[in-house]
């Protein structure tokens, strides 16, 4: 006879182990989850401090700021009045001495040093890490302009860049009747034509050229009279002119209509 075993369901242990795994990845990837936030924010935090502390030295610390003897300057050297011109950079540089260079308003030294007659363009621009670079166009003498005492150097647009006892070399003298208006800027540009058109042999013969409106006439160094008339045909009118002082001796030459040239 035999016995009956007694029926044991089957036990489930290994599900009360599954579910505790599961919850203990969860809590780990939640633990993740705040260790990368909290790298994240650490990063973040970094970045804007490196920010701040770049922001800082560049626009509040003395290390990138100002010094006056880092400040570079060329183009001077070749003005007519290079002291004056050195002077009117260094007092408006010296200004933001201490000031860090990323503050500098460039656009405002470069305003105050076109106030000097003697400069035609100026370029600043930062030098880094305490410099300024001061590049000059200066203005050079054009002509002068007969004075009752010395003569008045001229740039192409009739600025004066200051006043001389003895002529300026290799410029043209020059008689502007606007000269102290404001006219005296198309009239300066008018002389300048009338130079740039004669030869070098014309220029050596030319004195004084005077420009009274639409008016141009020139004196020559032997005392005669040219009447050139407007700046129209320049050019034309300079080879007839050269023609005419080869060919004969006049007290007057007169170019004003090339086609039809006279003397006497």
């Amino acid at each position: 006879m035999s016995s009956k075993q007694p029926l044991i369901p089957p036990t489930r242990g290994g599900s009360g182990g599954s579910v505790s795994s599961i919850d203990e990845r969860r809590a780990e990837k939640k633990r993740a989850g705040r260790r990368l936030w909290l790298v994240r924010g650490a990063i973040a935090g970094g970045v804007v401090a490196l920010i701040a502390l770049i922001g800082w030295l560049l626009l509040g610390s003395p290390a990138f700021a100002l010094r006056a003897d880092s400040v570079e300057v060329t183009g001077a050297d070749t003005a007519y009045s290079p002291d004056s011109t050195l002077e009117t950079i260094a007092s408006s540089t010296d200004v933001y001495e201490g000031t860090p260079l990323l503050r500098v308003p460039l656009d405002t030294l470069e305003s105050e040093i076109m106030k000097n007659p003697n400069v035609d363009q100026v370029t600043v621009s930062r030098a880094w890490p305490r410099g300024l670079s001061v590049e000059v166009i200066p203005r050079v003498p054009s002509m002068m302009q007969r004075l009752e005492e010395g003569f008045d150097l001229l740039g192409p647009d009739g600025v004066s860049l200051g006043q001389v006892t003895d002529p300026y070399p290799g410029v043209p003298t020059v008689v502007l009747s606007g000269y102290g208006t404001d006219g005296v800027t198309r009239e300066a540009v008018e002389a300048a034509e009338v130079w740039g058109s004669l030869s070098q042999g014309l220029r050596d013969q030319v004195s004084v050229i005077n420009v009274n409106g639409a008016d141009i006439t020139m004196q020559t160094t032997g005392g005669a009279e040219i009447l050139w008339g407007t700046t129209d045909l320049s050019d034309v009118k300079s080879q007839v002119l050269e023609v005419l002082i080869a060919g004969r001796e006049a007290s007057i030459y007169n170019v004003m209509d090339p086609a039809y040239p006279s003397t006497r």
